[in-house]
């Protein structure tokens, strides 16, 4: 199988992506996507999601090619595809489970790119934080955070020892850290 992913790991999409393959153990090749240097703006790369948008999963087969282009739509692909039912279950969970994911991209993690932008964004390209935005941003949080911890209150947590989290990102941690390194070697 030759699933590849394009990706840039200073993204929360593709961070979750990533998360799901290493929990299950799916052999990809990440392709490494620089944003900031607008490799998703190039043509190789809009060919393949005209949105230049990342992540990006791309599945040949000799039978077929998928190109999924949403960071939900790419997670429950990967599930189905690798029958993985504890991340998405076939019972009546399943639905549960898609609700809260497309609640969270649609509410809870708006948020984060907001952030990001203002507090590194800005001042690399010589503007000041936009500190209207910034406050928007926390009130969402707070509305959103209110609604999950609501939702979470009682409900059983994680098993002890049991980790949330995958033991490492290695592969995008590995391509982010070359292109740092490359780019302060270059300079």
């Amino acid at each position: 199988m030759s699933i590849k992913i394009y990706a840039d790991p200073g993204s929360g999409s593709c961070r979750r992506v990533s998360a799901v393959v290493e929990h299950l153990n799916v052999d990809v090749e990440y392709i490494f996507i620089d944003l900031l240097a607008g490799e998703n703006r190039t043509d190789d790369f809009l060919d393949i999601n005209p949105t230049g948008m990342v992540p990006v999963l791309v599945n040949e087969t000799t039978n077929e090619k998928i190109i999924l282009s949403e960071a939900a739509a790419i997670m429950i692909y990967l599930c189905e595809k690798f029958g993985d039912t504890e991340l998405l279950p076939r019972n009546n969970s399943r639905m549960q489970v898609l609700k809260w994911m497309f609640w969270a991209a649609e509410h809870f993690r708006q948020s984060s790119p907001i952030y990001f932008e203002e507090k590194v964004i800005a001042p690399l390209m010589g503007n000041k934080e936009n500190i209207a935005r910034l406050k928007e941003a926390d009130r969402q949080i707070e509305i959103h955070a209110a609604i999950l911890n609501s939702h979470l209150e009682h409900r059983k947590g994680i098993p002890q020892g049991q980790s949330t989290f995958p033991s490492g990102w290695s592969t995008l941690r590995t391509m982010m850290i070359n292109q740092i390194f490359n780019r302060l070697t270059v300079d």
